[in-house]
Formats: structure tokens, sequence, C-alpha cells
């Protein structure tokens, strides 16, 4: 019945009079020990890693004086099993005397050398020593602080100790705090572990292991209900087996390996590469410098894009870079948007401009940008989709789904043209819209993704052009002159999804107000609040010339107003 999480007392009464072995370790047992003495045919005990608040009372077969005994002449304590001695951290195994001559309490070994497990017990368990460097059998530490640069020998284990400064472990620590500042390397780690430090090169057959760094060649051997949280990972780090949950943070330079492993629901993940065989639950965060050695660690849904972006420039949101994938040995992703067959079988070739992320294509001279702003994981068929709000779904073979918005071409050459209207601050944000501040309020727009060529007659700068729009007359470095068309947008799209807002063309809406469907456009002035009461819904008051609506101010939940210009009602 070990390792299998079981939990409560022990009642003795509930043990048949026949027993003759206990194994109850690694389970999360509590309370006070059974009273084992009228078990005449009992002979192993094992109630080792769990919560008892006593030793067990045992059988008179179990309990002998085994005398003093070296290092030379008995095992360890610990476990036999096929005449191999496992060290245990929970074994109550001796008292250390004047002369330093370790003797085992009784109960410790019986006549056919057989060893009894116990767990600690502050009563039962000798304290470990103050003030030395060498800790040599097993020893309870009561919770007190254990000298620096101590070590635990091999086949020695210490229970509930404290660890100010760097140990070195050859042997078993259970139940244990390490503190901020402290290192403590190598050996077996058991029970649960409070870590505020660095825990290097071990192996782990406990409970949990929460907080502070890892570090080295780490084995998880625990089987059940056993984890590490809320970790950080020290370069190169490998950690095999297991189970991992919170935010496990890894070196952005040299991320660590996780491998045999799982990492639970709810976690968050950056830095680490996940293995073979590293199971990962649906819902954990995928953060920066993430990377998947299989394509089915990747579950549909998953949020890949903070694993992919970068900064290229100011005044834009972070961009995907194109030039990677989160599969390791994968094709990048600009090679796998290439592959689709709407890109591939018109000989067309995407490529991702360096200095500032977005995707650029020129077909018959006429240039396109988007900038890829998201990536998840999809299992819908490769394709690419243009969307009526004028952004574009990539969907690749492997299932990346990137979203790519316009972008302003030029945006050096729109910054200097609204210099002069009192607009500055022109920043691209992430759902592609771009915003300016003016002296009092913003403006709001969208682009175009198309630049066309122009005559070299025309003059550079922003001008109005049909339908309350404006156009941005441009330079290229290649000394072409562009247009790209800028159209007025909704500020807060996110505020209308109840009132079925969608994009029509260049700038036009559709939505429903009141059971009624409208088409207009909106200004690209985004006026301050007016007063310090606000609406958690976003309100629509008309404006009527000769008893017909023409426009609605629309007041957004910040208290913000736009103005929305209808260009028909039912179609009419």
């Amino acid at each position: 019945m070990s390792h299998n999480q079981l939990n409560g007392s022990i009642s003795s009464a509930n043990l048949p009079s026949s027993l003759q072995e206990l194994s109850l370790s690694d389970n999360q047992l509590s309370g006070t020990a059974p009273d084992l003495t009228h078990f005449s045919n009992l002979k192993t005990v094992n109630l080792g890693n769990n919560q008892l608040a006593s030793t067990p009372q045992l059988p008179p077969q179990l309990v002998v004086d085994t005398g003093t005994i070296d290092d030379n002449t008995k095992p360890p304590p610990g476990t036999i099993d096929n005449d191999e001695t496992k060290p245990s951290p929970l074994v109550d195994t001796s008292t250390i005397d004047d002369n330093d001559e370790t003797i085992p309490p009784p109960g410790t070994i019986d006549d056919n050398n057989e060893t009894i497990i116990l767990p600690p017990s502050v009563s039962g368990v000798p304290l470990c020593p103050k003030n030395r460097l060498s800790i040599s059998s097993s020893c309870n530490a009561s919770g007190n602080t254990l000298p620096c640069n101590v070590t635990i020998e091999e086949g020695a284990s210490v229970a509930q100790a404290v660890f100010e400064c760097d140990a070195e472990n050859k042997g078993w620590i259970s139940n244990s705090t390490i503190k901020a500042g402290a290192t403590v390397q190598g050996g077996v780690l058991t029970g649960g572990i409070s870590n505020d430090g660095i825990l290097a090169d071990f192996d782990f057959r406990g409970r949990s292991i929460i907080g502070g760094m890892l570090s080295g060649i780490i084995v998880n051997n625990s089987k059940v209900g056993v984890y590490f949280q809320e970790v950080s990972l020290a370069p190169d780090t490998q950690i095999s087996g297991g189970q991992l949950k919170g935010n496990i943070m890894g070196d952005a330079d040299a991320p660590a390996l996780i491998k045999e492993a799982k990492i639970l629901e709810g976690s968050q993940l950056s830095s680490v590469t996940l293995g073979e065989n590293t199971q990962v639950a649906k819902g954990v965060k995928i953060g920066a410098g993430v990377r998947f050695t299989h394509q089915d660690q990747i579950s549909t849904g998953t949020d890949l894009t903070a694993a992919l972006v970068v900064n290229f420039a100011d005044n834009r949101p972070p961009t995907i870079d194109m030039k990677t994938d989160v599969l390791i040995n994968a094709p990048t992703l600009l090679k796998q948007l290439n592959e689709l067959s709407e890109i591939k079988d018109s000989d067309w070739q995407l490529v991702q401009n360096p200095e500032n992320g977005q995707l650029e294509l020129t077909i018959e001279n006429v240039r396109f940008a988007v900038l890829p702003v998201q990536v998840k994981q999809t299992n819908r068929h490769a394709k690419l989709t243009i969307n009526p709000d004028g952004s574009v779904t990539f969907i690749t073979v492997p299932g990346r789904e990137i979203l790519a918005y316009p972008v302003i071409q030029e945006l050096s050459a729109l910054i200097e043209a609204v210099a002069p209207l009192g607009i500055h601050q022109v920043v691209l944000q992430e759902n592609g819209i771009l915003t300016a501040e003016l002296d009092e309020g913003k403006v709001v727009a969208r682009t175009d993704m198309a630049a066309t060529p122009v005559s070299d007659d025309e003059p550079l700068g922003l001008f109005p052009s049909e339908l309350n729009t404006m156009r941005l007359i441009f330079e290229e470095e290649t000394g072409q002159k562009r247009q790209q068309h800028i159209y007025p947008t909704c500020a807060y799209p996110e505020a209308l999804d109840n009132y079925s807002l969608t994009w029509v063309h260049k700038g036009k809406v559709s939505i429903t107000i009141k059971g009624k469907r409208y088409q207009g456009i909106f200004d690209y002035v985004l006026s301050p609040n007016e007063n310090s009461e606000r609406d958690t819904q976003v309100v629509f008051t008309p404006i009527s010339e000769n008893g017909n609506i023409v426009a609605f101010e629309v007041i957004y939940p910040t208290g913000e107003r736009q103005m929305l210009r209808l260009l028909m009602v039912n179609g009419e």
C-alpha cells in the first residue's frame, strides 16, 4: 500500500491478527502511530515518509537489543531487499553517545535481518549534531539549522533540517527547508522540501519540492502524486520524470530540458524544452523560449504567441519571428506559409522584413504588407483567408494558425505627415488599429494591406480620399512612390461583440442596434470622457436630421466617445 496517497490515521483494530508485513510508506498518513505489540506474526514494518506524530509500539519479536555496531559491521539504516541495502530518510536509527559511537535503538534490526523503517519522531529519533560538519548516521534536526558546509555522508539521513548555507548531500534529506543563498548538492531528497535556495544534482523520491531553483541533472523517481512547483531552472538543467506545476521558468540563453515528465494543468512554462515522452496538459500557458520535440505535445487551441514573438521596432507590437517554429527541427513558419497552395501555386514568395517584422509580398508591382501578431495551434486544414476587417489568417500544414493585420508600410512617413496637424505618438496596436494622440482625444484608424504605385509627380504626404478616408503617399528606398489608404475604424471593436459588428469594405461597417441593421463609417476622432460617470455597456445615442437617424454617438465603457455616421438603414 506504499505510494498510494493514503491519508488519515492508522488503527491497529482494522489490521488482521495474522499480519506479517505492514508497508504504508510514502503516503500522507497522520496522527499517532499504531500499537502493534499484539501482532505475533509481524516481521516487517515500513511507515516511512508519512506525517505520523510518533513511532509505533512493536511486538516482542521485533524489539531486540543489537548492541553497539559500527559502519563496518552493519548495513546503513534503510531497507534490505535481495541483500541490497537502501538508506531511508525516515529511519529512527541511532543515538550518539559522548564517544561519538553510533548505537541503533531497539527495533531497528530483528533476528531475521529485517529492517524496520520508522517515521521521524522528536522523542524517538536522535537530534542532529549542531556543530559537526559530517553527519554519518540518521538524525532529526527538529527544525534546527545545520552548520555551513555540512556533509550528509553516504548511508546517513537527515530529517526536518534547515539549510541556511551550502551543504553536500551523499545520503538522504527529507522534509527540510533550504533558505535563500544556500545550495544543497547531490544525494536523495524525499518528503516535502521547501526551497528558497538552490537544489542541484539530486534524486527525488518524495512528495514535493516547492520554490527556489533547481540545477544540474535531476531524476524524479517518485511515482504517484508528486511534483515540483513554482521552480526556476538553472542554465542547461535536465529533469527526468515526475510532474511539474505552477510557474516553471528556465534560462533564456540555455533552456532546461524536461523529459519523461508531465506538465500539469494550470502551469506556465518559459525557456524550457519539452523532451521525449513529456506530456503537456491542455490549458498550460506557453511562454517565451518554449520548444517542443514532438508535434503531439502541442494541444489544439494552445496559444503559442509568447513563445515566438520578438520586438522588431518601436511603435509596433511584439511580432512573430517567422524564422523559427515551436517544434524543434520543423520548417520555419515562413517556409510553412510559402508552402501553402494559395502562395506556392501562384509562384509568390512571402518575406519578413528584418527591420520591422512585417510580412511582405509583391504582386505586379503592388506591395502587400501585414504584421503577424498571434499564433495558435489548430486542427483546421491548411489555407489562407482574407478576413472582412482586412486581416489575414494563415493555417499551415502543422496546424499553426497565424493572425496578421494590415500594417502601415512606411510608419516614419506617416509620422512626418501628421506632425503639422498636431497629431503625435503614432502607435500600431496588436489588433491592427493605428492610434495617435491629439491635443484632446485620439485618432484611430486601420490601413489597407496594399500599397499601389503612383506617378513620380505625386507630392508626398497625407491627403483626403473618397468617402472620408485618407491616403498616404510615400517613397520607397528604391525611389518608387506608392499610396496606401488609411480608413477610420471602431476604437474598441471587442466592446461591440454583442452588436454583430462586421467590416464591409474600406472602413465601412455593419452593425445591429436595437434590432435594426445599419451600415456606416466611424469618425477618425475618439473624444475623451466628459464626466466621471461610466456605463458598463456601450451606449448608442441617435442623432437625427429631418426626422431621420443619420448617426449614432457611441459611448464606450471607458467613457470615450466616437461618432458612427450612417450610410443606409435596412438597405435603404
